[in-house]
This record gives C-alpha cells, sequence and structure tokens, in this order.
C-alpha cells in the first residue's frame, strides 16, 4: 500500500473508504482533534462530537456502520487533543505576556505581544479571540481607536459566542459618546474565562 493517507504515527486512524476516511488526512485530523478538545472544555458530550465528524446530528443517529468506528475515533481524537493543548499552552505565551504588559501599562509592548500571540495561537481559537480582545484594548490606550474599532468588528464573526459578546460590547463603549470614560482612564475586562462581562474600570494609579 502507499504511505499517503496516515495519521498519527504513521497509523490510519480509520480503515479506508469508510465515511471518515478524511481522519486519515493529518490536516483535517488535527482540526477534529482541537475542535474535539474545545468541544469537551465546554462540556459537550464527547460521543455526539464524534458523530458531527460523520455527519450526524448526535450520537445516536449513528448508522450502526459508524457507531462501530466510534469508540476507536474518539480515542484517537481525545489523544490529539490533549497533544495540541500542550503546544497551544506554549504558543499562549506572548498572549499572557502582552496581558501583563496591557495591565501594568506598557500598552506599545502590549500591542507587539498580543499581535504576535494572536497569530501563534490562531485567530478563530478561544485563546485567540481571547487575545485580539485585549490587543483592541491596547489598540485604544496607544491611541489607535480606528484599529481597535475594525479588530472589535472582525470579531463579530468569531466563532467563540463568548468572544463576539465582548468584543460587540466594548465596540459600543468605544462608539458612545466620550464623556462616558475620563479623559485619563483606559478600558480594562475582568478575566475572560468568565461568561460575565461587567463595566470597565479605570486603570489604577494617576
Amino acid at each position: 500500500g502507499s504511505s499517503g493517507g496516515r495519521g498519527v504515527d504513521g497509523a490510519r486512524v480509520v480503515a479506508q473508504g469508510t465515511p471518515l476516511d478524511r481522519l486519515n488526512d493529518k490536516a483535517y485530523f488535527d482540526a477534529a482533534a482541537a475542535r474535539f478538545g474545545e468541544g469537551v472544555r465546554r462540556g459537550m458530550n464527547a460521543d455526539d462530537m464524534v458523530a458531527a465528524e460523520f455527519g450526524q446530528p448526535s450520537a445516536a443517529a449513528m448508522t450502526e456502520s459508524q457507531a462501530k468506528f466510534k469508540d476507536a475515533v474518539k480515542e484517537k481524537l481525545a489523544a490529539r487533543a490533549a497533544e495540541l493543548a500542550t503546544v497551544m499552552a506554549r504558543r499562549a505565551r506572548n498572549v499572557e505576556a502582552g496581558k501583563r504588559a496591557y495591565e501594568v501599562g506598557d500598552y506599545q509592548d502590549a500591542v507587539a505581544l498580543l499581535s504576535k500571540g494572536a497569530d501563534d495561537v490562531g485567530a478563530d481559537t478561544e485563546i485567540g479571540g481571547d487575545a485580539q480582545i485585549w490587543l483592541a484594548l491596547a489598540y485604544q490606550a496607544v491611541g489607535r481607536e480606528e484599529d481597535a474599532l475594525q479588530l472589535y468588528s472582525i470579531l463579530d464573526d468569531h466563532p467563540i459566542k463568548k468572544v463576539r459578546k465582548q468584543a460587540g460590547d466594548l465596540k459600543y463603549i468605544l462608539e458612545a459618546p466620550k464623556l462616558a470614560i475620563g479623559e485619563n482612564e483606559v478600558v480594562t475586562i475582568p478575566q475572560m474565562s468568565s461568561d460575565t462581562w461587567s463595566r470597565p474600570r479605570g486603570a489604577r494609579g494617576g
């Protein structure tokens, strides 16, 4: 047989000719594993996520032949998702450094670090959305309001609902009358891990 169509470690993920044969393509498999890992973190049902890779709405809707592969595919996706999470944590270092720079008032450094960090982790990931929210705030802090507005507009289409909501809220504040925020204040946001969002506070000091 040919050496093409191999998954992780050179082994086929699923048998050739099945509806999931595309998982033997490494790029597709990594994307599916990333989706799986993100879904698990958000509390989604693992069997249903595997079913979605088969094009089914839920595990209950899978055909008998599809169901035969479910557990094996789930195990492969979970293992690869864990590997990718480790890689992502390494890539997220610039994002964390950029947040720290913003919080201590080093806004130019924050712009550089967060811009690089968003590229490193991927703009459409949850961490990438987080990075871009902070980047837009850093743009505001250095007077680049048009860049901030443009970024908030881009984030209107982000795949993560929480990111879309935060971008929309912050864009609304930026476009609101300038009286809403004092001249010497910059916007801060709470921890991104929370689904709630509170009013901006003035920066400490000053």
